[in-house]
């Protein structure tokens, strides 16, 4: 029923934009933390999938759950995230760096250029590859 209604409204008002958040926001951000571990940012991936699917209403298809659309949704935004430069340069550069507190010009430079190469290597490597790494660089405990 409750598909049959989204894909019967063009235009959502604030008050069904409430109902569909307040009812799917804690699966949607429990799933979006499973998949980051990252509370800062399964709270922005909660957000940006609410904001997607309620741009993309009209493209629900009704031919699943709303709260299975919502997850791909996350799915796909937390996978965005994850490629995105902000995380490979924050992530990777921790996972890789040296802990000195204060370094030379010269390792600095040797650093940043070794986690050029780590990720042209990484980034080369099939997608499943690439996904175990970098899984792996941000949950050892998992892998």
């Amino acid at each position: 029923m409750e598909e049959e209604y989204l894909k019967s409204i063009l235009k959502v008002d604030p008050p069904e934009i409430e109902t569909l958040v307040r009812r799917y926001w804690h699966d949607d951000w429990q799933y979006a933390f499973f998949l980051t571990r990252q509370e800062h940012l399964a709270e922005d991936i909660a957000q940006n999938t609410f904001i997607r699917a309620f741009r993309a209403l009209s493209s629900f298809r009704g031919q699943s759950a709303v709260k299975t659309w919502l997850f791909k949704i996350a799915r796909n935004t937390a996978f965005n995230y994850k490629r995105s430069a902000f995380l490979k340069k924050v992530i990777l550069i921790e996972f890789f760096s040296d802990t000195r507190t204060v370094s030379s010009a010269e390792a600095d430079y040797f650093s940043g250029a070794m986690t050029d190469e780590v990720w042209a290597a990484v980034l080369g490597l099939p997608q499943h590859y690439r996904e175990i790494l970098i899984l792996h660089a941000l949950w050892p405990d998992i892998c």
